[in-house]
């Protein structure tokens, strides 16, 4: 299942024309990295994650950090006990709530960088 550069939707041709001062305080070490064009492009991206088990919670995770513009995350079903020790943004108050894996982390995630938008996508939504 080799994927190609066609197979990925390009960035928003938006981008910030330089970095704010906040901006750049809050991603210096990925300025450093990879260089403040390259954050400026991050920073155009939107990007939906379908998928919020432990492997897609992390990925959200470093995904926001990094400065993605805008992350729609994407999981209708229901935390359940068990997903709670790796969901480590769940409770056990969301699965006896029968609370979404996207709607248990949406707010957790999004206080992880002020800088940048998370919204929870519902599935019937996500590939209209």
């Amino acid at each position: 299942d080799n994927m190609t550069d066609s197979d990925f939707v390009p960035a928003p041709k938006s981008t910030p024309a330089s970095l704010d001062a906040k901006s750049a305080e809050q991603y210096d070490r990925q300025i450093r990295l990879w260089g403040a064009q390259a954050q400026q492009r991050m920073m155009g991206m939107r990007i939906l994650l379908v998928g919020l088990d432990a492997f897609g919670l992390e990925v959200a995770k470093n995904l926001v950090l990094s400065g993605v513009g805008c992350l729609h995350v994407c999981d209708d079903e229901c935390v359940v006990e068990t997903d709670v020790p790796a969901l480590y943004y769940a409770s056990n108050s969301d699965a006896a709530n029968k609370v979404s894996r996207a709607e248990a982390v949406l707010d957790k995630l999004a206080n992880l960088n002020p800088l940048m938008k998370v919204e929870r996508v519902r599935m019937e939504h996500a590939f209209a």
